[in-house]
């Protein structure tokens, strides 16, 4: 889980430099993670992270995005779970809202790192979110 002092914020801002891209599919690739499509997901589930007992998470992207920005879209959300979070079912508790602590801190993990992409892509930050949708889908 992630420490109350590391915001997701921080933690994509640190993964970016650290690993010189806020890219997440260079990340993934450099961070060891396993990203894999099945049809299995579908629906408002386009993304799963799973952690194995051993090893590197493992990331699962519904196949029908494949082919639209948008897997970019959930592979740093599902990035975001991979980083911040150990996998503890205890941790996914439904806040009052209906959304976990756990997605709220991914979609905020997410949405700095898809910042820094559309920066780094278009030389200038996004002026809305509705930069951010057109470019990744979200």
């Amino acid at each position: 889980m992630v420490d109350d002092k590391v915001t997701p914020e921080r933690l994509a801002l640190f993964v970016s430099k650290r690993y010189g891209t806020p890219n997440p599919w260079q990340l993934v690739e450099r961070l060891g993670i396993d990203v894999k499509y099945t049809p299995a997901l579908s629906g408002d589930k386009l993304g799963r992270t799973c952690f194995p007992p051993m090893g590197a998470p493992l990331i699962w992207l519904a196949e029908s995005i494949k082919g639209s920005p948008l897997k970019t879209r959930v592979l740093a959300h599902e990035l975001g779970h991979a980083l911040l979070h150990d996998g503890t079912a205890a941790y996914y508790r439904v806040a009052d809202r209906g959304i976990s602590k756990a997605e709220n801190e991914a979609e905020r993990f997410a949405l700095t790192l898809l910042t820094e992409l559309y920066e780094d892509e278009t030389g200038r930050l996004p002026e809305t979110i509705s930069d951010l949708e057109n470019m990744y889908g979200m």
